[in-house]
């Protein structure tokens, strides 16, 4: 679906879930290449800036935290910004980040100066680094809720531990995973910014920039914590669970050898031989009262951590 929309002397172009008529019509009437259009609509795409040597058009793509609608899933995934030298800034985003659209059309209103009627050569850039600013500051909470959803799990594992817990904390490590590659990629990009184009930025635009690579960092760092303390917790109630299993198992083969140990000296008995006590009439007996003691003998050596 592509919708326009005129603000100002900006016209903001929403490309949400594009069918490939809404590809045609980007391409014969927007004069979008169909290879920008690829990169633009790639789910795969990693956070990068694409342009030509005469800057006709610049296209950024940034990774930003979304959520599934029905199951709450968190991940996060590619949304393309295209902003053309006719003063066109073009969004593409899918359903699961057509928030986006939201956080846009908010920072252009506000970036929109109502007692301004011409256009700076500044607004492009002011407008695109509050919209990066804007997406990088909900990764901090998605972050917070992969730790309350740890915290919740842990204080499950606590009262009982179980294989389920253990999985639900490997689903959580493998989500913060996702958020520390798009907020590694996300601070390539910025950085990119910065060093190609300097020569087109002021002063304030370079702070801004730094100012966004201070959020990312802040929270590349909050998500190693929660990945390195997810780890731990994990490895920690999953060598809990093995402990167990290993003594169930050996509680379970001295069972084994303490009902075993009967049927062997029974099973002498039943041989045509000539075995002590064999003619005694309290072999029986005899027999039940060394089994007895043999399995005692094999019981106290297991709780002295002999066996």
């Amino acid at each position: 679906m592509i919708t326009p929309k005129q603000i100002k002397h900006l016209e903001w172009i929403q490309v949400h879930n594009p069918t490939d008529d809404d590809r045609k019509v980007l391409h014969d009437q927007y004069k979008i290449r169909k290879g920008i259009l690829n990169y633009a609509l790639d789910i795969q795409e990693r956070p990068r800036i694409e342009t030509n040597p005469k800057q006709s058009y610049l296209l950024f793509i940034y990774d930003v935290p979304v959520t599934t609608r029905f199951s709450g899933d968190l991940s996060a995934e590619p949304i393309s910004i295209l902003v053309t030298k006719d003063r066109k800034l073009f969004t593409f985003t899918r359903t699961r980040s057509e928030n986006t659209n939201n956080i846009v059309k908010k920072v252009i209103k506000n970036m929109m100066d109502d007692d301004q009627t011409e256009p700076q050569p500044e607004d492009v850039w002011n407008m695109l680094l509050e919209i990066f600013y804007q997406l990088t500051i909900p990764f901090s909470d998605h972050i917070n809720r992969i730790n309350a959803m740890r915290t919740n799990i842990q204080q499950n594992l606590s009262r009982k531990a179980s294989r389920s817990e253990i999985t639900q904390l490997l689903g959580l490590q493998t989500r913060i995973v996702y958020y520390l590659t798009s907020l590694t990629s996300n601070r390539e990009l910025l950085t990119n910014i910065k060093r190609q184009f300097k020569d087109q930025l002021n002063e304030t635009q370079l702070e801004r920039v730094d100012d966004i690579l201070v959020e990312n960092n802040q929270e590349l760092t909050m998500a190693q914590i929660a990945s390195t303390v997810t780890q731990e917790v994990a490895d920690a109630y999953s060598n809990l669970l093995d402990s167990s299993l290993n003594t169930t198992m050996k509680i379970l083969t001295v069972f084994s050898i303490l009902l075993t140990i009967p049927n062997i000296i029974f099973a002498f008995y039943g041989q045509n031989v000539n075995l002590p006590f064999a003619n005694s009439p309290i072999a029986w007996e005899l027999t039940i009262i060394i089994s007895v003691i043999i399995s005692l003998v094999i019981w106290w050596i297991y709780k002295k951590h002999w066996l």
